[in-house]
């Protein structure tokens, strides 16, 4: 009962986190002129990757993909998230758990959890990856450096990071070299943290993609589109948002055709073309431009072999060490960016919250 009690006690907590607090954020004026961004992880495991979100404020995520669980310390030095094959768990006693899926950082359970309180972990998903509001990379005029701890296998883990002024930080570019030159086939690249393509085939021709794995995923044609939904690709992203990946779709099924459209345009996030975030270490990039990831799409068109190949550039800061004042108010405001990381922000922390709301399924996940 003290366990259901907790659990209890924790899905109305972050509901009222998700749900309450983030509607308010859109009348704030957000710290937007500072980004934080990493500089190392150390030390650098394979399967092991920290990455920088901007949400309504920024947010941290972990993926796991090794066969051992990492603990992510708060800012005590004590564990309170676990992320790992096993899936995500987090200490339902710790105040901190609670701060983290708040935006503004602003959770009163410090008040009433003691600081001393037994560990009490909960599962929150089966998947081995988790996003959440560290009130530790928050810009902070004072101190223009962050750093978050952890322990893997024993040993600590340390991800420092610096801040990067918004009108001049350092970002990626992703393109694609060359489009295809087949008559009635026009192919554009979508830029975002996992680039998208947009395929429109109106040739005579059946235009088929394959997965990340190699299997069978789409085909746009003069009938419409066919998905295979025994793809994991069609999970991650094929079917144009990111899901569970059930237990019978994996690389070597057979394939499930299914009709997802009457018309031959179809779009998908192309991970291929995305940079790992391995390679975002800010302290590796260097302080030139230039292209960091070479990526290629296999397709054919009728019997006809073609293959999209693009690249990510890296564009570094104007400025590196100094964050920009916060800019002095004015008639005009950044409604663009606050509309667009609010609304980005309430799909990634809903998400999380829900998942203490439903019962995890046995289906593994690829994301």
């Amino acid at each position: 009962m003290r366990r259901a009690g907790s659990l209890f006690a924790l899905v109305l907590l972050l509901a009222s986190a998700c749900f309450g607090s983030v509607p308010a954020l859109a009348h704030q004026e957000l710290p937007l002129h500072a980004l934080p961004v990493i500089s190392s992880v150390q030390p650098e495991v394979d399967g092991l990757e920290f990455r920088v979100l901007q949400l309504t404020a920024p947010a941290l995520v972990v993926e796991n993909t090794t066969n051992e669980p990492i603990l992510v310390n708060d800012q005590t030095g004590s564990p309170f998230l676990e992320v790992g094959p096993n899936g995500v768990k987090a200490n339902a006693n710790s105040a901190f758990t609670y701060l983290s899926f708040d935006p503004d950082g602003r959770s009163s359970m410090g008040a009433v959890l003691g600081a001393k309180g037994k560990p009490r972990w909960v599962t929150l998903s089966r998947e081995s990856t988790w996003t959440w509001f560290d009130p530790r990379i928050r810009y902070n005029a004072n101190d223009l450096d962050w750093s978050v701890d952890g322990e893997f296998k024993g040993a600590p883990v340390l991800v420092t990071g610096t801040y990067e002024p918004l009108q001049g930080h350092g970002h990626f570019v992703s393109r694609l070299d060359a489009p295809p030159s087949a008559s009635g086939l026009d192919v554009r690249l979508v830029e975002g943290p996992v680039p998208g393509i947009f395929a429109r085939n109106t040739s005579e021709e059946t235009l088929s993609i394959p997965g990340r794995s190699g299997e069978p995923f789409l085909r746009i044609g003069p009938k419409g589109v066919l998905a295979n939904m025994a793809s994991p690709s069609w999970y991650l992203g094929g079917s144009q948002a990111i899901g569970r990946v059930p237990r019978f779709a994996h690389a070597g099924a057979a394939p499930r055709w299914k009709r997802v459209s009457t018309s031959p345009v179809w779009g998908w996030l192309e991970y291929r073309a995305a940079l790992p975030a391995g390679m975002q270490i800010r302290g590796e990039l260097g302080a030139e431009p230039g292209d960091i990831l070479e990526w290629s799409t296999p397709m054919t068109l009728g019997d006809e072999e073609i293959t999209l190949t693009g690249a990510v550039r890296w564009v570094p800061a104007k400025i590196t060490r100094a964050p920009a004042r916060a800019p002095a108010r004015s008639g005009s405001t950044t409604v663009p960016w606050s509309l667009l990381l609010a609304s980005t922000g309430v799909l990634v922390v809903v998400g999380n919250a829900l998942r203490l709301r439903r019962r995890p399924s046995d289906a593994p996940s690829e994301a």
